[in-house]
């Protein structure tokens, strides 16, 4: 299943429970690093693009979240080419986009 696909069907089942998709919401893009330096180089390039990004230690998980969030109508086109730029900016620190989500309340 292509990533488009994948985000289609999230937008329908959203759409399916009621959620309103025509407004505008704030999506969180995450993306996963090793550490934590890595993770910061992310977040710098990101944030100066304008964007709002937040970074998170998972112990546990020995890993390093970065959320990257970005207000705009929910459609699967704009997901999917946020989501494939944001994880090629990603990639070139070591990281990977790791799903996105928006508050449905």
């Amino acid at each position: 299943m292509s990533l488009y696909d994948e985000n289609l069907e999230v937008l329908t089942r959203f759409a399916n429970r009621g959620i309103d998709l025509g407004s505008p919401r704030t999506l969180d893009f995450q993306h996963i690093f090793q550490d934590e330096a890595a993770a910061r180089l992310f977040a710098v390039q990101v944030a100066g693009e304008g964007l709002a990004v937040t970074i998170e230690e998972y112990p546990e998980e020995e890993c390093w979240n970065t959320q990257v969030s970005l207000a705009m109508v929910p459609s699967c086109e704009l997901i999917t080419e946020t989501e494939q730029r944001l994880d090629s900016v990603a990639r070139i620190f070591g990281g990977r986009a790791d799903g996105w989500g928006f508050e449905s309340s």
